[in-house]
């Protein structure tokens, strides 16, 4: 089965398990069959932004409220990797937070690059 990207993440020491679009792209039969099999979740990002994620079919049961039917270790299997997503997620944003944005960026440009 396949693994999270191998690079760990300097914040944590933990597995990456957020792509950019463009290996999702590459790699979306290994994500799908990953995300059947191994109950796990993977999400994508494009520009820092985070745009969705890859989830076993029975992710949707359980944010429909509809998982009776859901053996126990792919409840705990699912849950887990929502947490360590979410996780992720927020340490990119700290990361963002300190950052400086891209209008701002634009905008510096463009003040350099007028005569005055």
């Amino acid at each position: 089965m396949l693994k999270a990207k191998s690079n760990r993440s300097a914040r944590s020491g933990a597995e990456t398990i957020v792509f950019p679009t463009t290996e999702g792209r590459r790699r979306f039969p290994d994500f799908i069959q990953d995300s059947y099999g191994s109950k796990t979740i993977t999400g994508f990002d494009r520009y820092g932004r985070f745009l969705g994620a890859i989830v076993p079919p029975e992710a949707v049961f359980l944010l429909a409220e509809e998982d009776g039917e859901i053996d126990e270790f792919a409840r705990h299997k699912i849950r887990e990797c929502a947490r360590k997503l979410i996780r992720e997620l927020h340490a990119r944003e700290e990361d963002i937070e300190g950052s400086v944005s891209t209008d701002e960026l634009r905008a510096e440009r463009a003040q350099m690059r007028s005569p005055n």
